[in-house]
């Protein structure tokens, strides 16, 4: 007995092909759509967050920054206050010095310690040159000086005005006697134990060569410091303070001349 034809594949039983076959496969093309959409919205949504995340983590960097030099300013003006007032605070103390010394009627000789005007020696102020400071000598440069200026007294000097040069030779310098007082300098009001810095220029802008250098530094030439410093006490009186160093190469320092050096 033979088996039944098989009309599966014939064109009639792919005519008659189910209605739900056809529905299955749409509804698969669609989720599968569908999927596809999701998949590629759930990207963009985690590209934008990513994305918004970086931005928002460079803002407060950027943030930090901003308050980090605010802190900063904030710190420098505090010390800037905090010194300003100490100088107040010595200033107020040198004016009530002085009006103990002068007294309330402005008399000056119920003080033994006090002068004619009112203003002892003790008390007037006293400026001269602290310390010196060159850089390295080196041939064929010009040597950085500069001289640190001083108030030792315990009132404040008045229209400080730093007259200094430097120069190179082998004969004792002028002590800066015959320096006049500096008329374009800036003038500077200089409280009790305060310093002051000045630049001390070359004469003639020299230059070091390396003969001079080694001139220098045998001892047979050196480098002079001269000038004065003009100023006036409370009292408006003027003083001045004549200067006169000289360079010495074992310690690579400055120090006073044996003559020269005078204050009035």
């Amino acid at each position: 007995m033979s088996p039944p034809p098989d009309n599966s594949s014939s064109p009639e039983s792919v005519g008659m092909r189910k209605p739900e076959d056809s529905l299955q496969t749409l509804l698969l093309y669609r989720m599968g759509r569908s999927i596809g959409w999701i998949a590629f919205f759930a990207f963009v949504i985690a590209f934008a967050g990513v994305a918004g995340g970086y931005v928002l983590w460079s803002q407060l960097n950027l943030m930090q920054e901003q308050a980090d030099q605010l802190q900063d300013m904030a710190d420098k003006t505090q010390k800037s206050l905090e010194a300003s007032r100490i100088q107040s605070d010595a200033l107020i103390k040198a004016m009530q010095t002085l009006s103990q010394e002068v007294g309330p009627n402005g008399d000056a000789a119920s003080h033994p310690s006090r002068s004619a005007d009112g203003l002892s020696n003790a008390d007037r102020p006293w400026v001269g040159i602290d310390f010196v400071t060159i850089s390295p000598l080196a041939p064929n440069t010009r040597p950085v000086v500069t001289a640190t200026v001083r108030n030792s007294a315990r009132t404040p000097a008045l229209n400080v005005k730093v007259a200094l040069k430097a120069s190179v030779s082998s004969p004792q310098p002028d002590d800066g006697g015959s320096l006049e007082e500096c008329a374009t300098c800036p003038q500077s009001v200089l409280l009790p134990n305060m310093g002051l810095s000045a630049d001390v220029g070359f004469d003639g802008g020299i230059l070091l060569s390396f003969a001079r250098l080694n001139r220098v530094k045998a001892g047979e030439e050196t480098i002079w410091l001269t000038g004065r410093i003009s100023y006036k006490d409370l009292l408006a009186r003027p003083h001045t303070t004549r200067v006169c160093m000289n360079y010495v190469p074992k310690t690579a320092t400055f120090s006073a001349c044996p003559e020269g050096n005078r204050f009035d």
